[in-house]
């Protein structure tokens, strides 16, 4: 059984509650719906709706050193802004990639 988003972020913030309390306060408040529909215009096609409801949570984090190097939690502007420099670095090469996935597993995301 797979739980929802709103439920598994109850039990992320949980555990970083117990565990990690300087990951919790480094979670932005939700997102603005205008900031999530900025985002899908940048990048051309509507977020998947798991995205949107975890958006709708946690809009990205501050401090990008409490993950695991090199990965961190992005908010709505830091989804489309990563999108571009992808498509600024390799948007066709990027282009034909999605063309070969037709359920869009590999979506810009």
């Amino acid at each position: 059984m797979t739980s929802s988003i709103p439920e598994s972020w109850t039990r992320i913030e949980a555990w970083l509650t117990r565990r990690a309390p300087r990951t919790l306060a480094a979670l932005h408040p939700p997102a603005k719906r205008s900031a999530i529909a900025a985002a899908e215009h940048a990048i051309g096609q509507p977020f998947p709706e798991p995205l949107v409801q975890s958006l709708m949570r946690h809009d990205g984090m501050d401090h990008y050193d409490l993950l695991p190097p090199f990965w961190s939690l992005l908010g709505a502007h830091g989804i489309a802004a990563a999108w571009q420099l992808r498509m600024d670095i390799s948007g066709d090469d990027l282009a034909t990639a999605e063309e070969d996935d037709p359920e869009g597993e590999y979506g810009p995301w």
